[in-house]
């Protein structure tokens, strides 16, 4: 999947189709069903009739409540359904006062909370997944990378696309997103790993549901109630 998947708009940098990723029995995911992305507080009203042309029926945003309160997206008319899901890790002082070094084992420690203290919010994010059956769903925090890749990572596996895969597109977000922060990594070059999707980020929230939770398909079903077979024959082709 190269950048023809990827959604462009003036506001917004990291919104992509998740669509034509080979899942189970080879059957493709659907084009136009599932997005991920970034935040779209900055969308412009060129992005927002883009956006409409979609559609984007149901979203669901990531942030917490201070984050929708200082950048709050700006929605097409034509969405159906606004969900917060909040999942709020680290901590600003814990960004700001990082030495060389510590950001990254910071952004691996958050990844592995992510599988760790956040099931209940992943619960909710399959539960409406699943009951999303005729529009497009589109999931969203700030940049687009952590919340959500691994959110994006979890309904891939879900789906049944290979972990080759699922992690070539969770490391496209630090492509995607460069422009977006660009100026604040020049002031704060330090704070870099906080803005990049590193694959060890992923692999450590992955290696800990392997090791405490009995491998990704256990805690698919048994932590996260996934409806595996719903959500196969919603966002799969039919053979």
């Amino acid at each position: 999947m190269g950048d023809n998947f990827l959604v462009r708009g003036e506001g917004f940098y990291n919104l992509r189709d998740l669509g034509e990723y080979a899942g189970s029995c080879g059957r493709k995911i659907r084009r136009g069903r599932l997005f991920r992305g970034d935040d779209l507080h900055h969308a412009t009203d060129s992005d927002l009739q883009r956006l409409a042309q979609i559609p984007l029926h149901t979203i669901i945003d990531f942030r917490d409540e201070q984050e929708k309160i200082m950048a709050p997206d700006r929605l097409p008319d034509n969405v159906r359904n606004y969900h917060g899901i909040e999942v709020k890790v680290g901590n600003i002082l814990d960004i700001m006062n990082v030495e060389d070094g510590d950001a990254s084992k910071l952004m691996v420690d958050v990844n592995i909370s992510l599988s760790r203290d956040f099931q209940k919010e992943y619960r909710e994010f399959f539960r409406i997944a699943a009951d999303d059956t005729t529009g497009t769903l589109f999931f969203h925090c700030s940049a687009g990378k952590d919340r959500t890749g691994f959110a994006a990572a979890l309904l891939l596996s879900a789906l049944g696309v290979e972990w080759e895969v699922i992690m070539a597109d969770y490391r496209r977000s630090s492509h995607y997103i460069r422009p977006k922060y660009e100026a604040f990594i020049e002031r704060n070059p330090i704070l870099a790993p906080f803005l990049e999707s590193h694959p060890k980020y992923l692999e450590a929230a992955f290696e800990t549901i392997n090791y405490e939770f009995g491998g990704i398909d256990n805690y698919l079903v048994s932590y996260l109630d996934a409806d595996v077979e719903k959500l196969r024959y919603l966002y799969l082709e039919q053979i």
